[in-house]
């Protein structure tokens, strides 16, 4: 077959000669240095109607080639600093708890308390490359960006900030701090938004290389929902464009400091046909959209190469690492992968989690309690937990292991207690209509689904943190 790649350092689409053998005329560009091992992982792999199905022999030379320094990335980006990849902390030894959101500055006391965290996840706003883009943002409701604005005429709104690089370094501080003060590691992960390209990106030096372009080979381009414009499409309907998402991947997970990926958009396609046969690159574009017509046949690979690519990277985390297919339902297996999703009790009583999570620990090995949109706003500079008494004994009544709490901070009369494995399942009081459960360290916790009020009395001894 004829194998695309994008060699990033030059910034243009090269083309093998067809591939004979697994290492065939590839190799000469590997002993450069300088392309992508993604683009290796997706030419040295068995291809049937263009999809990606890495062999083990692939899997294999990309472990080498990592080790042995072949593989490389531009020297404009972030140095990333490499940590084994570790699973959440399922021991449940104190209340497990998960932190979603961003922050533009993390000073030492906020990176302490995600050290004290079990679940870390950023987002796309985290770090100085959103306020670069979106110099407004200190002054707009949840810190957006103002989507009648371009953002490219502002310095350093580039792929030279590298965003994804930035989340990384967060990690490792918080992993460091959390060795430091002689607590495991978080489990880290990664927001990479499966739909859109975002100018402050280092995925996004490939342009057109890797981004969607309309039926006249210009860029779509709209503003997105927290208001950056110009914000690009990957384009999974090309090798490259397959291949810059799963770079991410590669770079942050497989040889980085985050553990996992927080794929936002896991079930939207970016490209649409209506019933009358017209097919549109949009997702959301409210404000600006432009380009946007696509061909049918474009659209198709697209679906296609989306959903292969999700796929194929839900993998490359490894046994160790999490994927979170959002939005999917705990009633089946998500559909491209993924070991990690949230789920809402607000909206149910109790044994109405009980058997949510009960429903959804078949299908997903790690379960994280709380909605998916429930972030902490970079404009919010508290480190303390959202999450309430009354939230953490209902959630008691329906935690096991590899389940946690969205709590987004830290409360040491929380989380910083003992708690120990449950010793049962939940039981209901038919006299005080109450729940109660009780756990290993002799904690126990009560909820009443009547007055939305719970208590949790804590075993005696304390959890230095």
């Amino acid at each position: 077959r004829w194998c695309t790649g994008v060699d990033r350092a030059h910034h243009k689409v090269k083309v093998a000669e067809p591939e004979r053998s697994l290492l065939g005329t590839r190799w000469h560009f590997l002993t450069q240095g300088h392309v992508p091992a993604t683009q290796i992982y997706s030419n040295i792999c068995t291809a049937r109607n263009d999809q990606i199905l890495p062999s083990a022999m692939a899997l294999f030379l990309l472990s080498l080639l990592s080790a042995t320094g072949f593989i490389s990335y531009s020297d404009a980006l972030r140095p990333i600093v490499r940590r084994p990849t570790i699973k959440p902390d399922v021991s449940m030894s104190t209340l497990p708890a998960a932190y979603y959101g961003s922050m533009w500055e993390r000073d030492d006391d906020n990176i302490e308390m995600l050290s004290k965290m079990q679940i870390v996840m950023l987002m796309q706003e985290e770090g100085p490359c959103w306020l670069i883009c979106c110099p407004n943002a200190r002054t707009t409701p949840g810190g957006h960006c103002d989507p009648t604005v371009n953002a490219l005429q502002y310095e350093g709104c580039d792929p030279s900030c590298d965003q994804i690089g930035y989340q990384n370094s967060v990690f490792d501080r918080v992993k460091t701090m959390a060795v430091a003060h002689g607590r495991r590691e978080p489990h880290c992960m990664v927001f990479i938004n499966t739909v859109y390209d975002w100018p402050f990106m280092h995925t996004h030096e490939a342009g057109n290389a890797v981004d969607v372009l309309d039926v006249h080979g210009k860029p779509h381009m709209e503003s997105c929902d927290p208001g950056i414009f110009p914000s690009y499409f990957f384009d999974y309907s090309r090798p490259a464009g397959r291949e810059a998402y799963l770079a991410v991947v590669e770079r942050i997970v497989v040889n980085g400091s985050a553990d996992g990926v927080y794929s936002d958009c896991y079930h939207t396609n970016g490209l649409k046909c209506d019933s009358n046969g017209t097919c549109r690159a949009k997702r959301n574009g409210k404000v600006q959209s432009y380009n946007e017509i696509v061909t049918p046949a474009q659209t198709l690979a697209y679906d296609y190469g989306k959903n292969a690519t999700l796929l194929a990277a839900s993998k490359l985390v490894g046994v160790n690492g999490s994927f979170l297919a959002k939005d999917s339902t705990s009633t089946r297996p998500p559909p491209y992968g993924g070991n990690i999703n949230f789920a809402r009790m607000d909206l149910v009583n109790t044994s109405g989690i009980v058997s949510i999570v009960q429903t959804a620990r078949q299908y997903y090995e790690y379960l994280v309690i709380g909605p998916a949109n429930n972030y902490h706003n970079p404009l919010d500079n508290r480190t303390t937990a959202t999450c309430t008494l009354d939230e953490a004994a209902k959630f008691l009544m329906a935690v096991e292991p590899g389940v946690f709490l969205l709590c987004n901070g830290f409360d040491a009369t929380l989380q910083g207690r003992p708690l120990g494995l449950p010793v049962g399942a939940a039981v209901l009081d038919a006299n005080t209509l109450q729940w109660e459960r009780s756990f290993a360290s002799g904690t126990v916790a009560k909820y009443s689904d009547q007055t939305g009020k719970g208590t949790i009395t804590w075993a005696k001894d304390k959890v230095a943190f």
